[in-house]
């Protein structure tokens, strides 16, 4: 083993480093184990000494070998202080006791001795000596299998722990440093009775991070430590919060026994990647309460809070974390150590009451000056002195005392001044080595403090420096820089994978890095964040343009190995908002719609791009250079016949359980939610559909939802009278307000945001302050349940309306009646109202009729007369011009609202859509619908064009479609709905060909004869009818049960049929094809049954029908991709 040291690089000594220590530390741990076996203390006083002295040999030659590498003095801290100090005492402690004293280091070795081998020369001959005494020695305690579970918790974060590789370079307190501070907080980890949590909090530079890792070191070498957490701003993963709960349940399961078993078993990745509240409860409260109690500390320390990009997530953690830990106390003594700068958000959340009983304060800037300073000065005197005797002189004094006190002045109690003087006095380092972190890996260059890029980029403070940053300057810099790089080094399959999985593959990580240089990769991540800080420039749209033209598919394959498509859906739909070329424009939004619906299957693996999804890419939006070239250059690729353009519903939303009540767009359009009969309001992700937050309402009905204008929070309505207010950012529950005694039936909040309106089924409106939760005012409605209140767009005034009454506007100030739109006698009873965006328009649904009234003169402008179902909600496009209706039918219907026409009929849903609304800029329309789906549909040009709405070429079936069949050769095909009436169509024209009637229930069962003349048809009226294909007329009736399936043979000569009789025992019976008489009846099993009709519906190349169960359309499906979209019911 000493042969390879002086060719070791820097992480290879780091790993040396930890293998010679944890190797000795293991002697020591087996030699107690024979003490507490029992073995004869002279036969292990003898081992003792032989341990002692060949470790001081081995240390001894570590050394000589080290000396010849540039590693020598790290070599000497790490090694000769840290471990043949300790070893030796523990060692000799040995030599006199049968136990070992509590508090040394936690061994996490068991698999170190495998890797460096028990028999091998690399073993030092002391292991060989006891291990050959005792063969039991050489036993892990932790078995592969158990490592195999341990590694069940992902995701997670290995390089947080305060002693992972990312840590290496960080420094720990210099001795006889900070010695009060680390003894308060030390005697705070040890007294059972101090409060739970210890935050420190401190300005930048004054040393936060040194003296967390000092303090997590200290309680890691006493066995306190259960796990570490350091944010930081320069890696994804560290930057948020969505992956602190189960890293810190991974190193709890690693270091505790007595955890690892409840750990591991709720580990799983729906768990994993939950919300924080799911994480904290199931992976580490859960757990503790199961473990066993003990006396000393388990401590949880987390460095650097502000450091996480998402403030509000931060404050969730502590609100979650705080109660959490407060209530286990009883059963393990358990502490949160934490760090952060003085910012707004966490000062708040500490004065929150309560808060004082479980937390203890420390504000390191106001530590006694004269304690501070003295450090400051021990520290520069050490670490100058250290630089001296490497590059100046011998027997020079520096720094002189004048020197020393002149820089502690100058330091003026930070800690971060005093490194980079030290840094910046070393030539061969560099002026901002302790600012900045360069590693000797190929990584990023990270910065260490967040004041020094603050520094950098306020012109105020660097502005007269040369190293200044203009922001918008650099993000244009590295926008160029990261478009060009992609454009030069991207090719097809460049990382070699060809037609395999992902799944298949071994190793990604890998793959991506042998394959991808860093800097392409991060380019292909962060080229869409960098380009839209920035304005457009010619420069930087012609990059843009060739990137379009001639990479994003190869792009998008880096993105599938990197499993970040979710990150191409974003970067997308922002370059596409970004550019003012109108062909790049078109490229990105066709890429954002591709990626967007076919981002499961491209997913599977790179190929997919290519063999499985472009072909199926609508003929009118194929992009012109790229994808046909390479559409047409794949032997693989089988050309269908595809839709024309796009489908407008970009993605449905299916996470609810039961019916969908209300939708809300937020004022940024970044956010949706949605409330449903489940009692859940889901928060999604409106350019992915991803879920951001589920806030529940247990055993409730949510029958309304409305975002704040500023989109921070979000109110909600339930059935039995309560509204609530949530923290959007969080999902934290604001405010409860109770003061209705029925359902509440509207929310909505004032143009400001600082008070609520609530409707409700108790006949009242009332308002509240939003920002307290008090109640304002109650406006008793005259008539009868009030349906619908809102605030007008300038928030004077409040509309409402009310079962059997007219629609009243109220005054918002004093609740003073306004004024009463006249009640229209001959119309229905109203369903729903609905103000445009600038007040000037006002709609309101009755039956089959909307009517618009003048909002001023209130007065009728027009009625629109709607023939296809009854009116259920309505929503205004953002400049008033257009509205759409929801229906009973699960259509929604769009109109001019000026000129009072039909504009087109988008259609999806397959139960009434209760609730509508429209995105900020007009490009988005969200339905909820009694289906339990919601659908986000790309409005485009589809307020005004009709062509692009209306998908429909045929309307036959009035029910959903529940059953379909193919002719043999592929050209025709029957469908069926609970309307009764069996279709039959013309595929390759879209065309109906006829429709045929005879059944009085429902369809169960169809099919195509072999020689496609005739179809049969089963159905709950326990008939089957055989049609003829040409004519569309019966051939014969044939009296049975209740038909379940149909099937003719391959040779065309039988009709099988399976069917329930009383008994409800499937039974089947075969007739012929020719005359269709009965062959006779045999008892059939559900499987056998359900066997007969295995290839029913197959085509030629693969292809299959399917219908969409978020939709009634019918659609032809290869390889569960959509490949056509063929008519809707």
């Amino acid at each position: 083993m000493l042969d390879v040291i002086s060719v070791l690089n820097s992480q290879d000594y780091e790993v040396m480093i930890e293998e010679i220590c944890d190797l000795w530390y293991q002697v020591v741990v087996q030699i107690k184990q024979l003490l507490e076996e029992g073995i004869a203390k002279n036969i292990i006083g003898n081992m003792v000494e032989i341990a002692i002295r060949d470790l001081q040999c081995a240390v001894t030659d570590y050394h000589q070998k080290f000396a010849e590498t540039r590693y020598y003095s790290n070599f000497q801290e790490n090694l000769t202080i840290g471990f043949l100090e300790s070893v030796t005492r523990l060692l000799h402690e040995l030599l006199g006791s049968t136990r070992l004293s509590g508090g040394e280091k936690p061994f996490r070795i068991y698999e170190t001795i495998e890797s460096i081998g028990r028999d091998t020369e690399d073993t030092p001959q002391i292991f060989q000596r006891i291990s050959s005494q005792n063969p039991s020695i050489c036993q892990h305690t932790s078995s592969k299998d158990e490592e195999a579970a341990l590694n069940t918790i992902q995701p997670r974060v290995d390089s947080a722990r305060y002693d992972s590789a990312p840590q290496l370079s960080s420094s720990f307190c210099l001795k006889d440093t900070r010695v009060a501070l680390l003894k308060e907080i030390e005697r705070w980890a040890e007294d059972p009775n101090s409060r739970a949590i210890f935050w420190l909090c401190g300005m930048a530079g004054t040393g936060k991070s040194t003296i967390t890792r000092t303090v997590a070191k200290r309680f890691d070498d006493r066995g306190y430590l259960g796990a570490s957490f350091f944010f930081s701003r320069d890696e994804n993963d560290r930057r948020t919060a969505n992956l602190v709960f189960p890293t810190i349940a991974y190193q709890l399961a690693r270091r505790n026994p007595s955890l690892r078993e409840h750990i591991v078993k709720a580990a799983n990745p729906d768990v994993c990647t939950a919300m924080m509240r799911t994480q904290l409860n199931k992976l580490i409260l859960e757990p503790l309460k199961h473990s066993n109690p003990q006396s000393s500390p388990l401590v949880i320390v987390m460095d650097a809070l502000d450091e996480c990009v998402d403030e509000s997530q931060i404050t969730e953690m502590l609100v979650l974390l705080t109660p959490g830990v407060h209530a286990i106390r009883k059963t393990i003594n358990i502490k949160v150590f934490l760090t952060s700068r003085p910012e707004v958000h966490l000062s708040s959340e500490f004065r929150e009451p309560g808060m004082e009983v479980v937390s203890s304060v420390s504000v390191l800037h106001d530590i006694e000056k004269s304690l501070v300073r003295d450090d400051i000065g021990r520290y520069i005197e050490h670490h100058l002195q250290r630089i001296a005797k490497r590059i100046l002189p011998l027997h020079t004094i520096w720094p002189t005392s004048e020197e020393k006190e002149a820089l502690i002045d100058m330091a003026d109690g930070l800690f971060i001044f005093a490194a980079v003087t030290e840094e910046t006095v070393e030539p061969i380092l560099g002026p901002f080595h302790s600012v900045l972190y360069i590693s000797p890996e190929p990584t990023p260059i990270r910065v260490f403090h967040k004041s020094f890029p603050d520094f950098l980029t306020d012109k105020r403070r660097s502005g007269g420096f040369w190293f200044h940053i203009d922001p918008i300057e650099h993000h244009a810099r590295l926008a160029l820089l990261c478009l060009t790089h992609m454009n030069d080094s991207l090719y097809r399959d460049m990382c070699g994978v060809g037609d395999r999985l992902v799944s298949e593959l071994d190793n990604v990580e890998s793959i991506l890095q042998t394959k991808v240089q860093g800097h392409v990769l991060y380019a292909c991540r962060y080229w869409a964040s960098h380009l839209q800080e920035v304005v457009w420039t010619d420069e930087l749209d012609a990059a843009l343009k060739k990137f379009c033209e001639h990479k994003l598919l190869c792009w998008l394959e880096i993105l599938c190995l990197d499993r970040k498509l979710d990150l191409a859906i974003l970067a997308l739909d922002s370059a596409r908002k970004w550019t003012l070329d109108e062909a790049s424009s078109t490229t990105l939004a066709n890429g954002y719609r591709y990626v967007l619906y076919f981002r499961s299957t491209i997913s599977l693996g790179p190929s997919h791009i290519y063999h499985s999804t472009l072909p199926f890419v609508p003929h009118y939006n194929m992009l012109e250079s790229p994808w046909e070239k390479e559409l047409h250059s794949s032997p693989r690729l089988v050309l269908t016949d595809g839709y024309d353009i796009w489908n407008r519903n970009l993605f449905t939303l299916t996470a609810h359980s039961r019916e969908l009540n209300a939708v809300a767009y937020s004022p940024d359009g970044l956010l949706l939610a949605s409330g449903s009969n489940d009692g859940k309001v889901i928060i999604w992700d409106s350019r992915t559909g991803a879920q951001v937050h589920s806030l529940e309402y247990p055993s409730n009905v949510v029958t309304a939802v409305a975002f704040s204008p500023d989109g921070s929070v979000i109110a909600s309505g339930s059935m039995y009278g309560s509204v609530r207010i949530w923290n959007t950012a969080t999902g934290i529950l604001v405010h409860s307000l109770n003061g209705h005694s029925l359902l509440v039936t509207s929310v909505s909040f004032s143009p400001s945001g600082d008070v609520v309106v609530s409707g409700s089924s108790d006949r009242t409106v009332i308002l509240w302050d939003s920002r307290t939760g008090s109640l304002i005012r109650i406006l008793d409605s005259e008539f009868g349940e009030v349906m619908w209140a809102t605030f007008s767009p300038h928030g004077a005034q409040i509309i409402s309306w009310a079962v059997n009454s007219p629609i009243i506007i109220w005054d918002a100030q004093t609740g003073t009646v306004l004024s009463r739109l006249p009640a229209d006698e001959s119309r229905e009873e109203t369903h729903t109202v609905a103000i445009s965006p600038d007040g000037a328009l006002l709609a309101s649904a009755s039956g089959k009729d909307v009517v618009l009234w003048d909002y001023r003169s209130r007065k009728v402008l027009k009625r629109l007369k709607e023939d296809r179902g009854t009116v259920l909600c309505v929503a205004f496009s953002p400049d008033g011009r257009f509205l759409a209706t929801g229906l009973d039918t699960g259509q929604i219907t769009t109109w001019n609202a000026t000129a009072g026409s039909k504009v087109g009929i988008f259609t999806g849903h397959i139960s009434r859509v209760t609730s509508l609304a429209v995105s900020p800029d007009g490009s988005r329309l969200f339905s909820g619908s009694y289906d339990t789906t919601a659908v986000v549909w790309d409005m485009g040009s589809g307020w005004e064009n009709p062509e692009e709405t209306n998908y429909s070429t045929k309307s036959v079936h009035t029910g959903a479609v529940h059953i379909v069949a193919f002719s043999s050769d592929g050209n025709k095909l029957v469908s069926s709905a609970a309307d009764h009436v069996v279709a039959l169509w013309d595929i390759r024209g879209h065309a109906l060909i006829h429709t045929l009637r005879g059944h009085s229930k429902s369809v169960t069962a169809l099919a195509f004869s072999t020689d496609g003349e005739c179809i049969a048809s089963g159905s709950g009226d326990r008939r089957i009818i055989v049609w003829d294909v040409e004519t569309g007329a019966p051939i014969k009736n044939l009296d049975l049960g209740i038909v379940q399936h149909l099937a003719f043979s391959p040779d065309g000569l039988y009709l099988v049929a399976a069917y329930q009789v009383r008994s409800r025992k499937l039974q089947w019976t075969t007739f012929s094809a020719e005359n269709f008489e009965g062959c006779g009846q045999v008892p059939l099993t559900q499987e056998e049954a359900e066997n007969l009709l295995s290839a029913r519906d197959a085509l030629p190349s693969g292809i299959y029908l399917a219908k969409d169960q978020s939709s009634d359309w019918v659609e032809k499906r290869c390889q569960g991709t959509t490949v056509e979209r063929l008519f809707r019911h």
